[in-house]
């Protein structure tokens, strides 16, 4: 009789322990989709990111070239190359 209890004890016990389980897990599902949802919308972020950079590596090699500098020196600072002519249009 004590065996029979016993075993019974430990049935309910385990039963117990398994809908705990499913209990957690189901309990945790939103948490757990909202953490799915995040993460696409951080990797969305990511590769935003990443294509920005691509563009600014690209910025800083065109600002490095001595075109560039040259293009800058003329445009907004008004300097001119030795011997270099520079006509401006009155009209407008």
């Amino acid at each position: 009789m004590k065996n029979k209890f016993t075993g019974l004890l430990i049935f309910f016990a385990k039963v117990g322990f398994l809908g705990y389980v499913v209990y957690i897990l189901i309990s945790q599902q939103p948490l757990i989709d909202a953490k799915e949802q995040e993460k696409g919308q951080l990797e969305n972020l990511l590769t935003d990111q990443k294509v920005i950079e691509v563009q600014l590596k690209g910025n800083l090699q065109t600002v490095d070239s001595l075109l560039y500098i040259e293009q800058v020196a003329k445009e907004k600072l008004g300097m001119v190359k030795p011997g270099e002519r520079v006509f401006i249009d009155i009209k407008k």
